[in-house]
């Protein structure tokens, strides 16, 4: 990251796995060790057609979670946070303070928007706000145009990070413990 003194982002992937469908195995009248076969190989001749997994099975790609703080905009932020699920990233001032972000190295709300937008990720969650900033709502109204699905970040709140790939009609919310 870029900062005034040595600073990390993180970017943790999960791996690709694979989901049997069980509809689509009884279907095909696909049951015990022939599964493992079908998994193993790729494929299998099975009742007279042959199987593939692509037949019985779905790709789950796996979920990236992003983590950038203490950083003002730089290119790693975009790398780390390339098409992430989740993108967790500072937002320490809001624009109308941009000088003070400059000054210690940090980023807006708009500019961890922007970085979001850029990157293509998911969602955004907003993170290490300034304590100058009594109402966070503020932070969510500057990011917000920019980045439509963004969250904020603040005490005893809950995010879903779910296992599946997210459905585009089901609006996620974060709620409080």
């Amino acid at each position: 990251m870029s900062h005034n003194v040595d600073t990390l982002g993180w970017r943790v992937t999960e791996p690709i796995t694979r989901k049997f469908d069980k509809g689509r195995l009884d279907a095909c009248g696909l049951y015990g060790p022939a599964i493992k076969i079908l998994e193993r190989e790729g494929s299998l001749s099975w009742q007279g057609k042959v199987l593939t997994l692509d037949d019985v099975s779905d790709v789950r790609k796996g979920a990236v979670f992003a983590f950038v703080l203490d950083s003002r905009p730089c290119p790693n932020i975009l790398k780390i946070a390339q098409r992430a699920t989740i993108m967790l990233c500072e937002s320490t001032y809001l624009e109308e303070h941009q000088n003070l972000a400059i000054q210690y190295a940090h980023m807006t709300a708009a500019q961890a928007a922007q970085a979001a937008k850029d990157a293509q990720a998911e969602r955004l969650i907003l993170t290490h706000y300034s304590s100058r900033y009594q109402d966070l709502n503020c932070f969510y109204k500057e990011a917000c145009p920019i980045f439509p699905n963004t969250w904020l970040a603040e005490y005893f709140v809950i995010f879903p990070f779910p296992k599946r790939e997210p459905d585009p009609r089901i609006t996620y919310r974060a709620e409080k413990i």
